[in-house]
């Protein structure tokens, strides 16, 4: 799920690199998941389509977790809903991380403009 995050939308790009010759490690560590685990995949991405937000995504609602039991054939709910909760905070640092990156980026920016205008006043 996490390559996912970070290369899924870079696939096409990815692929024409490669076709061209060039080594892409992006796509040589890219997971391999079992055709019975993609499921859960598809239930999470459900799921976090639904997900509630504010200024910031908020965890997965477990009412909504339980409403999916109603769309996909679960033997297990336990196991589901555990995956899930494992998929969600998986997703969740994933997405604290970008934005800690995001802020730290524009806090340095934000720092170093600071300090030009104080030197541009002297």
């Amino acid at each position: 799920m996490i390559w996912d995050l970070q290369w899924g939308s870079k696939i096409d790009f990815l692929e024409e690199r490669e076709s061209e010759g060039h080594v892409v490690l992006a796509l040589e560590n890219k997971p391999i998941l079992q055709d019975r685990l993609l499921w859960y995949i598809d239930a999470f991405n459900t799921l976090s389509s639904r997900r509630p937000t504010d200024s910031i995504e908020m965890p997965l609602v477990l009412s909504e977790i339980l409403n999916c039991i109603k769309i996909f054939p679960i033997f297990d709910v336990n196991r589901f809903v555990k995956i899930m909760l494992i998929l969600d905070n998986a997703y969740l640092e994933y997405r604290r991380n970008i934005l800690q990156q995001e802020i730290e980026a524009n806090g340095n920016k934000a720092v170093n403009s600071r300090s030009n205008n104080r030197r541009n006043r002297r």
